[in-house]
């Protein structure tokens, strides 16, 4: 499901930045509120064990997460039809006992199951205060898996970038089975806007290992321009410092076509802004050009 919603009255729109972080709250948190009758719905995914509550926000300490509340009832009606659709298709195949749950339950994703590398701990230079945005704006609701949902918008966006493409994710793991093809375009799109001569910098996580960048180098990726930072659960990208894309999409065939995952693409360019300055505290404070074995 896609939306373009172009909000009117002007929208206000909090932007978050957690302790030590900023973008997505842990495992893709996601808050709306629906203006028109004061009710609020939450996306809220598994919680880590070192999460704390803080009011509506959960919050990690080591990593780099945050996210953003829209008060528009427009925008959040898509979204709460997605979480009554899925509640409704739960529901139907829920299992009891713990033998039986455990059995039912469906393999890790291979991403899920690899080994983390480990890098030096750096120190956040600065914390980022939230802000809230009141005007108009055009915000694009991603759904995944709907079908060419987030692959056509985020191609667009990509291929968009004239002046730079900012890329800040756990990992990017190519794929080489043909049904995967949609994710393969983003990638190759990135590849293509490198040899266009726009500024692409990317920031992985330590999921981002060196058989994984091999891969990406042999795709065709200048990867001087990629760095490793410690901590990443982010999935953004900023687009000429005018268009930020917020999503909890891995970047992994599954992520990407065919995991519930959800994501908006805000034209505004305050709020890309906004996220611009802390990618840039990342890339030149936390980020390393330092392989890890996998």
């Amino acid at each position: 499901m896609m939306a373009d919603l172009r909000t009117r009255p002007p929208c206000p729109v909090g932007i978050h930045s957690s302790p030590k972080g900023m973008w997505l709250f842990r495992r893709a948190s996601i808050a709306f509120s629906a203006e028109s009758s004061g009710a609020s719905m939450s996306l809220i995914g598994a919680i880590h064990e070192r999460d704390s509550r803080v009011g509506d926000v959960f919050v990690v300490p080591d990593w780099r997460g945050g996210g953003w509340l829209a008060a528009s009832a427009g925008l959040a009606q898509p979204f709460a039809a997605y979480i009554e659709n899925d509640l409704s298709v739960a529901t139907a195949h829920q299992v009891t006992g713990s033998a039986e749950a455990a059995a039912a339950a469906p393999a890790l994703p291979e991403e899920m199951m690899l080994a983390v590398g480990e890098l030096e701990t750096k120190t956040f230079a600065q914390f980022f205060t939230p802000q809230i945005f009141n005007d108009n704006m055009r915000v694009r609701p991603l759904l995944t898996p709907d079908p060419g949902v987030y692959a056509g918008a985020v191609l667009d966006l990509i291929n968009g970038a004239q002046q730079s493409l900012y890329i800040q994710t756990q990992y990017a793991h190519p794929s080489t089975r043909p049904e995967d093809q949609a994710f393969t375009d983003l990638l190759n799109a990135v590849v293509a806007r490198q040899q266009a001569g726009v500024d692409v910098r990317m920031i992985f996580s330590r999921w981002e290992t060196s058989p994984y960048l091999e891969k990406l180098q042999a795709a065709g990726f200048d990867l001087s321009q990629a760095r490793i930072q410690r901590g990443v659960h982010n999935k953004g990208i900023l687009q000429d410092g005018k268009v930020v894309l917020i999503s909890s999409q891995n970047w992994s065939a599954d992520g990407v076509l065919r995991n519930r995952d959800t994501g908006v693409i805000i034209e505004y360019e305050p709020i890309a802004q906004y996220f611009q300055q802390i990618f840039m505290h990342d890339w030149t404070n936390l980020a390393q050009q330092q392989a890890l074995d996998g």
